[in-house]
């Protein structure tokens, strides 16, 4: 991963069975405050944006269907 700019610190594999809910909630809370506190990814400033799609008349007509 380093190879490609992203700390290893990054990367985190656990494993939980369907009956380990607490164990699943509480590694979760551990790699959010683990990623909160490395930062933005260095990644980001790499990617290029995604492009927003303009709506065409066909998608703002099924805009109004829905309404």
């Amino acid at each position: 991963m380093e190879s490609v700019g992203l700390q290893h610190e990054r990367l985190s594999m656990h494993y939980c069975s369907a009956a380990e809910g607490q164990k699943f909630q509480k590694t979760m809370v551990e790699m959010a405050k683990q990623i909160t506190a490395l930062g933005p990814s260095p990644l980001r400033k790499l990617a290029s944006p995604i492009p927003t799609p303009k709506p065409t008349p066909d998608t703002k007509k099924e805009t109004k269907k829905k309404k």
